[in-house]
């Protein structure tokens, strides 16, 4: 027969140390202590600074005119793997050859022989540990192409 709690007029069947799920609070070992402890305060994220998010909100828009732009020139279709596309484009469709993000390609941010229109899919492989072939050798090439036009 399973043993049952040991507080005071309680009868259901012991979860744990000798006390059912509802009197589990009352448990004197180390576990015990530490589950009944005060809960650390959660410490916030700081705010982005006024300063900062005009320059994010500028990025912002100065980047979508760019793309808008390459938008109308070229053909809407991958340019990895051939696949029409939406009209409308989607942010995640321009894909940075030489990753913006990377201090020494900023320069490249907006230059448009680093941007290539790709789906999704291309995408998130160019974006992976293990992109294709393909991928890998259009970025050397690219590298190679910006060298000799002295813009890295």
């Amino acid at each position: 027969m399973p043993k049952q709690c040991q507080h005071e007029e309680c009868l259901n069947n012991v979860w744990g140390k000798g006390y059912c799920k509802y009197h589990q609070y009352m448990r004197k070992d180390l576990r015990a202590e530490r589950a009944n402890k005060p809960r650390r305060r959660m410490i916030s994220i700081k705010k982005v600074s006024s300063i900062r998010q005009a320059k994010i909100t500028s990025q912002n828009a100065k980047d979508q005119e760019f793309m808008l732009s390459l938008w109308d020139r070229r053909e809407h279709k991958c340019q990895y793997c051939g696949i029409p596309l939406d009209d409308e484009p989607e942010k995640w469709m321009f894909h940075h050859i030489l990753f913006k993000g990377e201090n020494k390609y900023k320069h490249l941010r907006y230059y448009e022989e680093n941007i290539d229109i790709v789906c999704f899919q291309c995408h998130s492989i160019s974006h992976s540990a293990n992109p294709s072939q393909n991928i890998v050798l259009r970025k050397l090439n690219k590298i190679e192409y910006f060298t000799k036009e002295g813009l890295l």
